[in-house]
């Protein structure tokens, strides 16, 4: 009758049929000596052979870690093993695996299976790790953690081949991207909900107060905060001495997706179009319960099952912006300060399109500015375009009313001189033309984007006893580009179009309410 191996013996002899294993299917086993490695093997694999697509200064060496479990049948598909040997094992960069050997009674192998120390069984390491930390269990040496290695292994013969097979399937072909990928892994699994979780203690001065924090509109500002570090959702304090230093935070609303948002004014004008981010607010009955927020960089829509409130992001003076989104801003504050704009939401998951007409004018700095401030930006993205230029950089609104020539110029070349025009008190002693032609030239710039251009402007005699010449119409000849020399090029296109007369931008002053004057002509 065969003899019974006890536990230690039938351990030895599967460490003992392990590295027979390995020998007789070419893979280099290298034993540990100690039990605080948290591996009882090495497996090295035999160095790929070179060809024309890996020279042998890039091939890498493979090699795994093996933890060996020995098993007598009838004992059940449980192993178990120390906390200790197994976060070393599976923290190691390289794979890890546990190799169980269900042996018979008398030592003889009847299956073997490898437990993958990656994904969902590197996860269950870590989360065990996380509860003895939350529990001050940091003896591991007596803390376990078991598998069943019959559901979480892989099923292989007990031969040198079905060993061979069952490593390098786990293994993988290419050592420095699992490399990569099994560290991604121990710094990110668990934190799938994200990582910090905060309880905070805050002052509400009242429901729409506490809305406005709940839907990120406004600032937390925390009379004590606890941050936490959450795994597996097993958060454990964390402690940063920046902490201290925080003094407001922003909640971020659960989303409900993309949309768009279009202000529209008139029959047949160009709507203002904005995507922006839809996000959901708790119900809170004191405001007509849940609000539906529908946020943008430069605006925020509230929406509640009785009312829409509109307002913009951030101080009007102060924000800076691009163009494209001065722009769009502007545009809808232009229809919406006449009181009969339109506001359209579309895109929602779940609820159709729908548009709600805003009856009363809205309210803020410069609202009686704003659609000649349209006209201007409009006007300006147009002669940008002419000149195949763009504009890219942040600026304020300041920036824009101080703008003068390029207000001056929009006026000018897109609007027809609506209103601006040039006068004269003289264009020349021997001159008593009732009309005249000119060429005028120059520059105008905005931010990072600037154009030059040339103009025909035709002036007429007025009675005016000291401005004897004003203009009458402007009409745009030539818009491109800032060039270097605009002396050379005012000089160039009077030459090309045969002007007699040009207008010498250096001689010229601005009148930023409402006129160019005076100015001093050059005669050719």
């Amino acid at each position: 009758m065969p003899r019974t191996l006890n536990a230690n013996k039938l351990g030895r002899a599967g460490e003992s049929k392990f590295t027979l294993l390995c020998d007789q299917s070419d893979l280099t086993c290298n034993k540990s000596n100690l039990d605080e490695t948290g591996w009882d093997f090495i497996v090295e694999f035999p160095m790929i052979e070179p060809d024309l697509n890996l020279t042998l200064d890039k091939r890498q060496p493979a090699a795994c870690h093996i933890q060996l479990k020995s098993t007598a049948t009838g004992r059940g598909s449980r192993i178990s093993l120390h906390l200790s040997a197994i976060e070393r094992l599976a923290k190691d960069a390289r794979p890890a695996l546990i190799v169980v050997f269900l042996l018979h009674p008398n030592g003889d192998a009847v299956a073997g299976y490898v437990i993958h120390l990656l994904g969902e069984e590197l996860a269950r390491v870590l989360k065990k790790l996380r509860i003895a930390h939350k529990n001050k269990s940091f003896d591991l040496n007596h803390t376990s953690i078991t598998f069943d290695y019959r559901k979480k292994g892989r099923l292989f013969e007990v031969t040198p081949e079905g060993l061979r097979d069952a490593l390098s399937h786990a293994c993988g072909t290419d050592p420095a991207r699992y490399v990569l990928e099994k560290q991604r892994q121990i710094e990110e699994l668990g934190y799938e909900n994200g990582r910090f979780e905060t309880e905070a203690l805050i002052w509400a001065e009242g429901p729409k107060h506490l809305n406005s924090m709940l839907l990120g509109l406004a600032p937390l500002k925390p009379l004590k905060l606890q941050i936490f570090d959450t795994r597996f959702g097993i958060g454990v304090p964390y402690n940063d001495p920046q902490l201290a230093q925080v003094e407001e935070l922003f909640i971020q609303p659960p989303s409900m997706g993309a949309c768009q948002v279009l202000v529209r004014g008139p029959a047949l004008s160009v709507p203002a179009t904005f995507s922006a981010e839809a996000y959901i607010g708790p119900p809170i009955p004191e405001i007509d319960g849940p609000q539906v927020l529908i946020r943008h960089a430069d605006l925020a829509i509230r929406l509640t099952t009785e009312r829409l409130e509109f307002e913009t992001l951030g101080n009007f003076d102060v924000a800076k912006r691009p163009l494209a989104r001065w722009i769009e801003l502007v545009r809808a504050l232009s229809y919406l300060s006449s009181g009969h704009g339109t506001i359209s939401i579309q895109g929602l998951q779940r609820i159709p399109c729908f548009t709600l007409s805003v009856e009363q004018p809205i309210d803020g700095p410069h609202v009686e500015r704003m659609p000649r401030l349209m006209r201007f930006l409009d006007g300006w993205q147009r002669l940008l375009s002419m000149a195949g230029v763009k504009s890219s950089a942040d600026f304020n609104v300041e920036d824009i009313w101080t703008a003068s020539a390029a207000i001056s110029t929009v006026d000018s070349l897109v609007y027809s001189a609506r209103d601006s025009y040039f006068e004269f008190q003289n264009l020349s002693d021997d001159l008593t033309d009732s009309e005249v032609v000119a060429l005028y030239f120059n520059e105008a710039k905005l931010a990072d984007a600037g154009i030059s251009y040339s103009a025909k402007v035709t002036l007429r005699r007025t009675n005016d006893p000291l401005w004897q010449y004003r203009s009458t119409t402007i009409e745009a000849l030539d818009v491109r580009p800032l060039v270097d020399d605009l002396e050379a090029y005012g000089m160039e296109q009077a030459k090309s179009s045969a002007f007699r007369i040009v207008i010498d931008p250096r001689n010229l002053t601005f009148n930023p309410i409402d006129a160019v004057t005076p100015a001093i002509a050059q005669q050719e």
